[in-house]
């Protein structure tokens, strides 16, 4: 028995034999030290769910109908998750078949830990309270609110935002915003002359290039 600190080695008599249950053993860090460990508490995915005694309960026909009936519901669930994804039968609903243990639901809701390992990602500090620095990106100043406002009468889009408490004074009057939008307007329909232009005079150089040939 491991004497150091356990939840099932406080007191009592018969050296806290009542107390002793194998699904504390999982997380013992001297789990290997208690005989028959790797079969009454298994550690690791694959052993979750699986009898580790099998080998002891059946006889050779009994194992070889277990397997032939475990090979023919195997593919009857492939089929089945074949047909659903082709859209032959229905889509079900498949929930999860094995729930957390007891030892599971334990680490799950542990808080407070000290010291974590590189698999505790959803337990990053901090992420979100500060911007991330990466190379080869670079984060713009932070504008407030009248700025963006601004910005927008600026270029003639609709405004989409609201005045800071406070900042009424800074803002444009309805007249500059007209003339700002007017000419935002103006500039649009330049640029779009300038380009139908361009596409008249490229399709130009291109008939006189095959009259050429």
């Amino acid at each position: 028995m491991s004497f150091g600190k356990t939840n099932y080695r406080v007191g009592g008599t018969r050296g806290g034999a009542d107390q002793f249950k194998w699904e504390d053993v999982k997380n013992d860090k001297y789990r290997e030290n208690y005989l028959g460990h790797s079969v009454q508490a298994p550690v690791g995915r694959w052993q979750k769910g699986k009898d580790l005694t099998w080998y002891a309960k059946a006889s050779k026909t009994e194992r070889a109908e277990a397997l032939q009936s475990e090979l023919a519901m195997a593919k009857q669930r492939d089929e089945d998750m074949m047909n659903e994804a082709l859209g032959i039968a229905p889509k079900r609903r498949h929930e999860p078949v094995e729930g957390l243990s007891a030892s599971e639901m334990k680490e799950l809701l542990k808080r407070g830990e000290a010291e974590r390992d590189g698999m505790d990602v959803e337990r990053i500090e901090g992420l979100g309270a500060a911007p991330v620095e990466a190379a080869g990106f670079e984060t713009g100043p932070k504008r407030t609110l009248a700025e963006r406002y601004k910005d927008r009468l600026v270029s003639g889009k609709a405004d989409n935002t609201y005045a800071l408490p406070g900042s009424v004074n800074s803002q444009m009057m309805e007249s500059e915003a007209k003339a700002a939008r007017k000419e935002a307007r103006k500039l649009e329909k330049a640029s779009k002359k300038l380009k139908k232009k361009e596409k008249k005079e490229r399709k130009k150089e291109r008939k006189i290039k095959r009259d050429h040939l």
